[in-house]
């Protein structure tokens, strides 16, 4: 039976990649909440840009699982279709074999 099934994109691992960036921004903002302990100023504002990064990148992996569903979805579907095919072929397989035996016992006279 043929399947495309080995081509969906793992939903585990786009959860990995959000429990990943959670870590990261819960990180960064413990450093942010106390950015004396890092050096001053300069540090601060660095930490607001990376935080302003993570939010575009969360964004980012929301488009990302949205598109993986659908990926999966059309997968799913194709390999229902697939499957569908395959049996319509071997019924049509299994007929053409039934015909012949037929037509071969019309031509003995087994009738």
């Amino acid at each position: 039976m043929s399947n495309i099934q080995h081509i969906k994109i793992p939903l585990s691992l786009l959860d990995r990649m959000s429990v990943e960036h959670a870590r990261i921004n819960a990180q960064i903002n413990a450093m942010a909440d106390n950015p004396t302990a890092y050096t001053g100023e300069v540090l601060k504002h660095a930490l607001s840009v990376i935080q302003w990064h993570l939010g575009e990148q969360s964004e980012q992996l929301e488009v990302l699982q949205r598109h993986a569903h659908r990926i999966n979805c059309l997968i799913d579907k194709t390999d229902e279709i697939l499957s569908e095919q395959e049996a319509k072929q071997a019924f049509t397989a299994k007929s053409y074999e039934t015909l012949n035996r037929q037509d071969e016992q019309l031509l003995r006279g087994n009738v």
